[in-house]
């Protein structure tokens, strides 16, 4: 939608726009609060220790949250748990996949598949993109 123009912009707009309605949105609403509260609960723990708080991280963790609530049902609790249960696993998994991403779009030889998936960078995100696949799969499966 951000990079298109004229009647497929206003194609797609009109296709999306359904998504976005207040009726649709109603259904994440308790998720998104329950997410924030686990958020404004931590942040008071860093705040009655007077200790230094990773926005950064704080809302990298909540953004993973509410999105695995609301849509796949799925609880994260990243705030309390270690980093060897598998919501956590997932969290660092995405977050190289991220960085991978990015060291990719920042190399120009990257860009072509036949290239990328060549390199161990390219192997890299390959498992860790097949990992994340297998984690979504699970839930799904639990569903």
């Amino acid at each position: 939608l951000g990079t298109t123009s004229g009647a497929r912009w206003h194609r797609d707009r009109r296709l999306l726009s359904g998504l976005f309605a207040p009726r649709m949105l109603r259904g994440y609403v308790p998720h998104h609060v329950s997410a924030t509260k686990l958020l404004l609960e931590e942040w008071s723990k860093y705040c009655k220790e007077n200790a230094e708080l990773d926005v950064d991280e704080s809302l990298r963790l909540v953004t993973f949250d509410s999105s695995m609530r609301s849509t796949m049902g799925h609880v994260l609790d990243c705030w309390r748990a270690d980093s060897s249960t598998p919501s956590m696993q997932f969290l660092t998994n995405m977050a190289l996949l991220s960085q991978l991403t990015s060291d990719r779009l920042r190399n120009v030889f990257w860009h072509s598949d036949f290239i990328f998936y060549r390199t161990a960078t390219g192997k890299k995100f390959k498992e860790a993109r097949e990992r994340a696949f297998g984690f979504g799969d699970k839930l799904i499966a639990e569903r």
